[in-house]
């Protein structure tokens, strides 16, 4: 069945907006353990924006002994991997990271830096870590992926997000059928990325700038192993609390799921 993992940047991303120590990204972890979630996501940046690496330990303690999976992100950096590697995190997944961006802002360029990131990758994957590769919807990058000895890859969907971002702020007929024509253009292109994947032997994930509202275009998605959600659900959690929040995602991608 597919799998929510639930990004905590975000609380940290609160927390460091005063550099005090609430709200800890810690205690949301021990909530998350109490719902039907799968895992939870961390990225942990070089310019420790968020995510610290004090969290990173404490985290790492708890999963391990707990049912929850924990999927690392992070950049091709040797520091990185240093402290991923004295981790619980059963998954490592390469992004592309640049000081001056707010989030990330598209999927990794396998191609142009395979050989480097198939060294890189060694050591991760000699310790036990699945390794996964952010990348765009792009079937070359997708294959680089797999020839660089990936086990998964996730897909970007942050272009799909913004175009449905925009699709619903159209008041105008016309303008609001041809956003939704390119909707279903992107979720094709997905869908693509997705089958093809999957035909060279790689498991798939999708995340960036998922919401309840636009989830259910992807439900045609097929063979989707996690969804990886932060800053929409978060940002939900404040209103409606993070169990509650967190049912309604499930309900979306899993709605067979027995509840709770």
């Amino acid at each position: 069945m597919p799998e929510l993992y639930v990004n905590v940047d975000h609380v940290a991303t609160l927390r460091e907006a005063r550099k005090t120590n609430e709200p800890n990204p810690f205690e949301i972890v021990k909530l998350l353990e109490r719902t039907q979630v799968s895992g939870i996501t961390t990225h942990l940046r070089e310019d420790r924006r968020h995510i610290q690496d004090y969290d990173i330990k404490d985290i790492s303690y708890y999963v391990g002994n707990s049912h929850l999976g924990f999927t690392f992100e992070m950049a091709a950096s040797e520091e990185i991997r240093a402290i991923l590697l004295k981790t619980h995190a059963n998954m490592a997944t390469l992004v592309p990271e640049k000081r001056e961006e707010v989030t990330t802002e598209g999927g990794l360029d396998v191609i142009s830096q395979s050989e480097k990131l198939a060294e890189f990758i060694k050591p991760i994957k000699n310790d036990g870590i699945q390794v996964s590769f952010f990348v765009d919807p792009v079937l070359n990058q997708i294959e680089a992926a797999k020839n660089c000895s990936a086990d998964f890859v996730e897909i970007h969907t942050g272009a799909y997000a913004n175009l449905f971002e925009a699709y619903q702020y159209q008041s105008d007929k016309n303008q609001r059928e041809a956003y939704f024509n390119l909707l279903k253009n992107e979720v094709d292109k997905i869908n693509q990325a997705v089958i093809y994947a999957r035909g060279i032997g790689l498991k798939v994930n999708l995340g960036h700038g998922l919401t309840t509202k636009n989830l259910h275009m992807l439900m045609k998605v097929r063979d989707i192993k996690q969804y990886h959600i932060g800053h929409s659900l978060i940002s939900n959690a404040l209103f409606y609390g993070i169990e509650k929040i967190c049912e309604q995602y499930l309900e979306i991608i899993n709605p067979e799921s027995p509840k709770l």
